[in-house]
């Protein structure tokens, strides 16, 4: 709803664009987040598990946010069995949420595939 709140008149819709967004960059993004654990690079995970976290609030998945928290402070502590357990909780989290989202996107007329708005961050 806060979305919505700052949508202007005659731009884009920036609900449809957030979640475009989440559901064109956030497999990707928590699959270097597990490459980043499994490799030790815990500044990297933390950081990825940070991102998702934010990424999954805007997007309402405040549950699948609380996960991604209990990584980053996993990641933040070294902890790399934590870590992993907490990223094989996500995986079908996350994979869930991204179908809903999906599915709900196109069912209000939103192509999904499509993201009206690109965001650039960290030079990609």
């Amino acid at each position: 709803e806060s979305l919505r709140a700052m949508q202007r008149a005659g731009q884009p819709d920036l609900v449809a664009s957030v979640v475009n967004l989440f559901l064109e960059r956030s497999a990707a993004l928590f699959e270097s987040l597990v490459t980043a654990a499994v490799a030790g690079d815990f500044a990297v995970a933390r950081r990825l598990a940070h991102s998702l976290k934010s990424n999954c609030m805007n997007v309402g998945a405040n549950g699948l946010a609380v996960l991604f928290k209990r990584a980053e402070v996993a990641a933040g502590e070294g902890d790399p069995a934590s870590l992993s357990r907490i990223t094989a909780e996500i995986a079908p989290a996350l994979a869930s949420i991204r179908e809903r989202l999906r599915a709900s996107h196109v069912a209000h007329g939103c192509d999904a595939a499509a993201p009206e708005v690109r965001v650039v961050a960290n030079g990609r």
